[in-house]
């Protein structure tokens, strides 16, 4: 198991090399966005909390579900202490973390 810090160590790297938005893009995410505790304070977070949104442009079969994005999440960085959420289905979001726009 990752902890936090680990994974989000992990993906501001990928940030930077371009493999974050490589693996999104061929998900069907067009937005990621860190948010919660370990968006501020990776090192006391219990978890890590993700939000994404699916590329509309694909046909909506080809779209991946929360299941498809939390289990290649899970493949990827060992995030078995975190949440995924889909923007569509949210009533809010902090952004900070979306691949159009990282900081």
């Amino acid at each position: 198991m990752s902890t936090p810090t680990e994974i989000v160590a992990r993906l501001r790297s990928e940030v930077e090399d371009g493999s974050l938005e490589s693996f999104c893009l061929e998900l069907g995410i067009d937005l990621l966005v860190l948010f919660g505790s370990a968006r501020t304070d990776a090192h006391s977070a219990g978890d890590v909390d993700l939000a994404y949104s699916v590329d509309f442009s694909r046909p909506k079969e080809d779209r991946p579900n929360l299941l498809d994005v939390a289990t290649a999440f899970y493949v990827r960085y060992g995030v078995d202490a975190g949440d995924t959420m889909d923007f569509m289905n949210s009533a809010y979001c902090y952004d900070d973390f979306g691949y159009r726009g990282f900081k």
